[in-house]
């Protein structure tokens, strides 16, 4: 499983003056982009730019430490690096793409909630998540973790073949009150689509 996200930090002003200390925490990230994955794996930024009061980030990963989980371990110490030296806060996060590749013995026909398009090559799925100013997955389904029930969802489906308890499926969606972009029923949706269908329950 790989995974390719390019977003950008928000920030409260011009921040020119602190990119070396921007490229300094970048350099010493490592440690906290592979904590929790075997020796030499997890999470890597593959390019960064500091333009204004914006910071662009392409960081790619695999399946122990998942993109959109070391986007978030960055926010909060670059936060603090730029509050305390610089006075400049991080206002948000902006997602501009987001690509998830997954191997897999056949192809998924069916929708699924958050993802633009979805094509089978060479034994492998691609997924591209729906990113954007007009996209339905933003800063708010990443920090819950939508990404990864997306996975969850998928890989169940690839071991099990289509069906399944409903109740599980609407479990996967579950999350805390909020504004979503996407402000319809996951669960509808994925009906809508032929992911489920209530009384399809076996066991």
């Amino acid at each position: 499983m790989k995974f390719h996200l390019e977003a950008s930090l928000r920030l409260s002003s011009d921040a020119s003056g602190a990119e070396a200390a921007v490229s300094d925490f970048f350099k010493g990230a490592v440690p906290l982009l592979q904590k929790g994955a075997p020796e030499g794996q997890g999470a890597r930024i593959t390019a960064w730019k500091l333009a204004g009061n914006r910071i662009d980030l392409v960081i790619d990963s695999d399946r122990y430490v998942r993109a959109h989980d070391a986007l978030l371990r960055l926010r909060r110490p670059l936060s603090e690096l730029l509050g305390k030296q610089f006075r400049i806060g991080v206002r948000g996060l902006d997602i501009t793409k987001f690509d998830i590749e997954v191997q897999s013995e056949r192809s998924i026909a069916h929708k699924i909630p958050y993802v633009r398009d979805i094509r089978f090559e060479g034994g492998r799925l691609y997924l591209s998540l729906d990113v954007g100013p007009e996209g339905t997955l933003g800063q708010s389904e990443i920090e819950n973790r939508i990404p990864d029930r997306i996975i969850s969802l998928l890989e169940e489906k690839l071991q099990s073949g289509y069906g399944g308890k409903t109740e599980h499926w609407e479990l996967l969606w579950e999350s805390a009150a909020r504004q979503p972009k996407f402000n319809r029923d996951p669960t509808e949706e994925m009906q809508k689509e032929g992911w489920i269908k209530h009384g399809s329950s076996r066991g």
